[in-house]
């Protein structure tokens, strides 16, 4: 590998590898003042949730990193080569595994998105820690005899590696990503808050001396509250915090000989306790990944609401920029009378050319019938009931008569009625169009009489043409005679 790499990069990787070897083994050493005989496994390891995190954020290629560290530090145990280089291999195969599983479940889980990916995770730690307890008993048994016995060590080494993979690993991946809600100054003063909270609470149930033995485990249960509030109000980062100082707090204090399971040996109350705090941070990640997705959603809901808004509000801006143009057009005409009935015949809008043919203002018209405009002789006859009945039964109708104005003068119009339905097909009422045509009519009248004056001027001509025939031919024998 490092042949196929410059120099500087060389440099960067191992590097990277030194640091990644080095805070492997600090950490794993420091974890190896709780171990059981002879020294190998701890209920505690945190180091397992350092590799998994490295190899999710940083690939596979840091591998070596993780193997010098573990096998450096488990040579320090008994200086045992076989022991070191088999433990190292099971932690590398550990990280391996576990990282390449939960890549293809549900990726590199920076901050889980979901309840069913922190199962997803709790089941892959779970199952990738039986890799390093497997091989670390193995080694165990081969080098050294175990007063435990199998079951114990190997049971030890998983829950140690599971509860190190389930606190620090969501720790690590979590504080790589930028704050999911802004740091407001209200948001500041609760975080101080629920922090005086959370030492408080934390000091009391894993802390504190005087509390009777007998109700001291009852005790546990005020870290379930805790890490609801955190998970619930806070960020996801801040709910791994709050579960790794709970931990901290409960590792600290029950190996000085305090807290709720101190009464026994060491080794057995972390591991009960190491349980019951795998359940509460399983349980504070699924809280916080259901309220990220009921934020997520909310907040698609928001963009959804907001975009729909936008669209009404540039339908609506169309609309009614359509509704003033069309009213623009409607009530500039002026030759002709266009306006809407309801159902019932009563006039609903009135433009600028019904006004000057009819001669009604518009707040003396609207809610008036039609009827207005028709004579008396025709609402006799319920003409203007009969077209608005023959325009819905039939689509259309048009006509020309004799209307009257406000003023009571007739005038010739040409009318159509059109009924009108909406999407639904329902029935709205009509819009009625009027041309005032009196000067047409006066028009057609002149022709006309003057066609029937022609018409009487050729025939009187014709009339008289026929008695002079016979004068004609008379005055022309006579003409003759006298020339000869």
């Amino acid at each position: 590998m490092l042949r196929l790499l410059t120099v500087p990069t060389r440099l960067r990787y191992v590097s990277q590898l030194s640091v990644l070897a080095a805070l492997y083994f600090v950490v794993a050493k420091i974890s190896l003042l709780a171990a059981i005989p002879p020294g190998y496994a701890t209920s505690v390891w945190p180091p397992s949730g350092i590799a998994l995190a490295t190899i999710l954020l940083y690939g596979p290629r840091l591998w070596p990193g993780i193997w010098i560290g573990a096998a450096l530090v488990n040579l320090t145990v008994q200086s045992s080569v076989v022991a070191a280089v088999m433990m190292g291999s099971g932690n590398v195969l550990e990280a391996l595994v576990g990282a390449e599983l939960i890549k293809r479940l549900i990726g590199v889980p920076r901050q889980f998105q979901r309840g069913e990916d922190v199962f997803k995770f709790v089941v892959v730690a779970a199952a990738a820690s039986t890799i390093a307890a497997t091989i670390g008993t193995l080694a165990m048994a081969i080098v050294a005899t175990l007063p435990g016995g199998i079951a114990m060590s190997w049971w030890t080494w998983w829950q140690g590696d599971t509860t190190g993979m389930l606190v620090v690993t969501p720790l690590i991946l979590a504080w790589t990503t930028v704050p999911a809600i802004p740091w407001t100054a209200r948001r500041k003063r609760e975080s101080i808050g629920f922090g005086v909270v959370l030492v408080l609470v934390g000091y009391v149930a894993f802390g504190n001396i005087l509390t009777s033995p007998v109700f001291s485990p009852l005790l546990l249960v005020l870290m379930l509250p805790l890490v609801n509030w955190a998970a619930l109000r806070f960020d996801q980062r801040d709910v791994v915090v709050t579960i790794a100082t709970l931990c901290a707090m409960a590792v600290g204090f029950t190996v000085a000989g305090r807290g709720p399971l101190a009464s026994g040996s060491v080794d057995a109350a972390l591991l009960q306790l190491l349980v019951f705090i795998s359940a509460v941070a399983v349980t504070g990640l699924s809280v916080s990944a259901v309220e990220n997705e009921r934020r997520r959603t909310m907040e698609a809901l928001r963009e959804s609401r907001n975009e729909l808004e936008r669209r009404v509000f540039e339908q609506t801006w169309e609309l009614r920029r359509s509704e003033e143009t069309f009213r623009l057009l409607v009530e500039g005409i002026q030759d002709y009378a266009i306006f809407m009935l309801d159902k019932h015949g009563k006039i609903v809008s009135w433009n600028k050319g019904a006004e000057r043919i009819n001669g009604y203002l518009a707040n003396e018209i609207i809610g008036q019938h039609i009827s207005r405009f028709f004579p008396v002789d025709a609402i006799e006859r319920n003409q203007p009931q009969r077209e608005l009945a023959v325009a819905k039964s039939q689509g259309r109708y048009e006509d020309e008569g004799w209307r009257v104005r406000k003023d009571g003068t007739r005038f010739w119009a040409n009318v159509v009625i059109t009924p009108l339905y909406d999407q639904d097909g329902q029935f709205r009422g009509f819009a009625k169009v009027t041309r005032d045509m009196t000067g047409l009519k006066r028009i057609e009248s002149l022709e006309q009489r003057e066609r029937q004056t022609n018409e009487f001027l050729a025939m009187l001509g014709h009339e008289l043409r026929n008695p002079l025939a016979a004068v004609r031919n008379a005055l022309n024998g006579i003409q003759c005679c006298w020339s000869q």
